[in-house]
């Protein structure tokens, strides 16, 4: 009876902290131009195959391979709005948790399947974000269980739903290609490569099904031109293409997380993968070459981290389990006789401080300390902006912070277009927004004149400040508004902007900074574990901004003022960096 209680407790703790962990607010990202893409199919009952959001009325080839999840983001809408979509997606990665609890529920021992889902969720919150991928983690769990079922029982009636899998997930995410295609290759290759050395003929619906699948691949309201965008996408160098795009954007770059605090479930997921297939001895199973290409593409490719946390604890769980050596089940069931109870209550321990600590993440906005938990909209957006530029009827054409652009799309077109957006559809903007970005003083004024931009909503975020730096100098664009980490940038405004000026920090300021600094290190380590984590606090933003501005005085007055408001980490760091290059300036040199 204990043993029940405990397990059931367990999976009740599981599960409310998957639930803290997923439910976040909506970002600034590709979902606001999924929903707008979606919006278009639903209304007009067709796939668009040409931009329905041009920048300036041109006529631009569009092939969105993710067209269904597009379609379902904005039918998840329609049903709950905005909080609806972040229900959707709690509901989807639950659902990816709860797909291996039952896949490891009789093969290895409940406790070890706890700690292996835990650090699943660990995997898949790098991924937690709203954009098609997200169905990846429910399709990648049920195709291999379809495979590991036609490992176990040789039986082909399970596999025939491959093809129709391959067909819906291609449509809702490329996933399909990247991960579901090239999984049933391997495991096609494989039994191809198994059987000619046992001197078994080949089985003849195995590859009537790994043909069907990749027949599937074509079948898109696309039909043959998907095919060419794939083509173009991986291979071509001078248009839309995976080569271009890994260059710039950071998430399809290698992790650099791995040996920190945040991939420490990486860590211990391939040692005890690594482990599970050393003390097996079996180094030529399907499972095996599946964990060493779900490695290789994570090693090159931060997107594919959920994809490498599925597929590892999807390989611990069969060599622990049914292909385990009778030595290892032994072993295990020992464990779990005997240890089992300790190891879930360690485990609701730690669930429980995880659970208190996710509740507490707060944003600050206006004077305001909300909880990540109950927010709907992440505080990064621009929504300031839009009802300032809503407000005063000014419309035109936008040159955008990239993440900006399909905010724009669904809330503020065609009264605003944007430059650019996550789409990428035009790379020929996508790559003179990176030419301005990085020379903008040779850049700029030639496209300026080129697509009359009279509006600039940029984020203050990496990449981005040598350019803010540029327009606050232009004689002819006035910042008219700060908010957080949103700027609004007007040209030949008759707003008045922004008062700044290059102002160096005075000594009172200084001594105020050392005074609270001073106070905030008495504070007991107690308080500091248990102090809200911030994700957004709107002061500490606009201070970078006044900081990159020249003006320092302002900037270290409102750290001041953000450090004196909420005393935590995210105020107190940024406080210390200004003490220290306002120190260090001083002396002469720069901490920067």
């Amino acid at each position: 009876m204990a043993a029940k209680i405990s397990k059931a407790a367990a999976l009740f703790l599981l599960i409310l902290f998957a639930l803290c962990l997923f439910h976040q607010s909506i970002e600034a990202g590709d979902i606001w131009w999924h929903l707008a893409f979606g919006k278009h199919i639903f209304e007009n009952g067709r796939v668009a195959a040409i931009d329905p959001f041009p920048f300036a009325g041109e006529t631009t080839p569009w092939i969105l391979p993710q067209w269904l999840g597009s379609l379902v983001f904005y039918l998840a809408f329609l049903l709950g709005g905005l909080a609806g979509l972040i229900i959707f997606r709690d509901l989807v990665f639950i659902a990816s948790v709860l797909l291996f609890l039952s896949y490891a529920k009789n093969r290895i021992p409940f406790s070890l399947s706890v700690v292996l889902a835990i650090l699943l969720i660990f995997g898949l919150e790098t991924r937690c974000y709203l954009r098609p991928d997200i169905f990846n983690f429910i399709f990648v769990p049920c195709l291999l269980a379809l495979l590991s079922d036609f490992e176990k029982k040789r039986d082909s009636k399970k596999l025939l739903a491959a093809p129709l899998m391959i067909l819906v997930w291609n449509n809702l995410h490329l996933g399909g290609l990247v991960y579901g295609f090239s999984l049933i290759s391997l495991f096609f290759i494989f039994n191809m490569i198994r059987d000619y050395r046992t001197g078994l003929r080949p089985n003849k619906t195995l590859i009537i099904i790994y043909l069907a699948c990749a027949l599937a691949l074509l079948i898109s309201p696309y039909g043959w031109a998907k095919v060419h965008y794939y083509l173009d996408f991986f291979f071509k160098t001078s248009d839309m293409n995976f080569s271009i795009l890994n260059k710039t954007i950071s998430e399809l770059a290698p992790p650099d997380y791995l040996f920190s605090v945040k991939g420490i479930w990486f860590v211990v997921l391939f040692c005890l993968s690594v482990f599970s297939i050393a003390l097996n001895r079996k180094f030529f199973t399907f499972s095996s070459i599946a964990f060493l290409w779900a490695l290789i593409l994570f090693m090159s490719n931060e997107r594919a981290g959920a994809f490498f946390a599925i597929v590892a604890v999807y390989l611990i769980a069969e060599n622990c389990g049914d292909n385990a050596h009778r030595k290892i089940r032994e072993f295990l069931n020992r464990i779990s006789g005997k240890c089992e109870l300790l190891i879930l209550s360690m485990t609701a321990i730690f669930l429980i401080l995880a659970i208190t600590r996710a509740v507490h993440v707060v944003n600050i906005h206006d004077g305001l300390v909300k909880k990540e938990l109950t927010t709907i909209i992440h505080p990064t957006h621009p929504q300031k902006a839009l009802h300032f530029l809503e407000k005063n009827r000014i419309e035109g054409k936008v040159f955008n912070t990239l993440h900006y652009g399909g905010y724009l799309l669904w809330n503020a077109y065609p009264r605003l277009t944007p430059f650019a957006d996550g789409r990428q559809t035009n790379i020929g903007h996508y790559n003179e927004l990176m030419r301005i970005l990085s020379r903008p003083e040779v850049f700029w004024p030639e496209y300026e004149k080129k697509y009359g931009f009279t509006i600039a909503l940029i984020a203050s975020s990496r990449g981005y400040e040598k350019f803010i730096q540029f327009l606050s100098k232009q004689d002819s664009w006035n910042l008219v508004l700060a908010d957080g980490n949103s700027l609004l940038f007007l040209k030949n405004s008759p707003y008045p902007p922004l008062k700044l000026s290059a102002s160096e920090i005075p000594e009172p300021a200084l001594r105020k900074a050392s005074e609270q600094l001073q106070r905030r290190a008495k504070t007991s380590w107690l308080k500091n574990i248990l102090y809200p984590d911030v994700l957004f606090f709107d002061l500490v933003e606009e201070a970078w901004v006044y900081w990159l501005l020249g003006d320092k005085a302002l900037s270290f007055n409102t750290v001041l003022e953000a450090a004196s408001f909420h005393p935590g980490p995210k105020s107190t760091g940024a406080l210390m960096f200004l003490l220290q290059e306002a120190t260090t300036s001083r002396s002469g040199g720069s901490a920067l």
